[in-house]
């Protein structure tokens, strides 16, 4: 959320037209749904329901599909972290590029597992029925 502010407080914004860019609205929206979540789900995002993301939809004015996408979003992020911290606390080569990181992702097995406990928050299926975010 801090990194959300200082991004949107940056000097860029000011330059003309920087703050009608997509990323800036994007920003813009995720701050927005941030803002409306409570203590509770900040801190567990994977156990907000569906009433809660029906209230995180009004109070944003963003889509209940924006809020689903937030979620995921933040799922995601987690995998990799999680990932890439093995990685590098097994002295492994850490990817240098998106494509490297893909190709990487593609061939280390690893991955499935860290998205299968990740994906197992409440125990429901998501991602083809197979448990994974993706």
């Amino acid at each position: 959320k801090q990194v959300l502010e200082t991004q949107l407080g940056s000097w860029m914004l000011y330059i003309p037209g920087m703050s009608n860019t997509t990323e800036v609205k994007e920003i813009k929206k995720l701050k927005a749904m941030l803002d409306t979540l409570n203590d509770a789900e900040l801190d567990r995002p994977e156990d907000i329901d569906g009433l809660a993301k029906q209230r995180i939809s009004l109070q944003s004015n963003q889509s209940l599909d924006d809020v689903n996408k937030m979620i995921f979003f933040f799922n995601q992020s987690k995998i990799m972290h999680e990932w890439l911290s093995l990685k590098k606390s097994l002295k492994e080569r850490l990817p240098t590029s998106e494509a490297e990181m893909q190709l990487m992702q593609e061939n280390d097995m690893r991955i499935r597992s860290i998205a299968n406990k990740i994906g197992k928050g409440k125990g429901k299926k998501s991602g083809r029925g197979r448990g994974l975010p993706f």
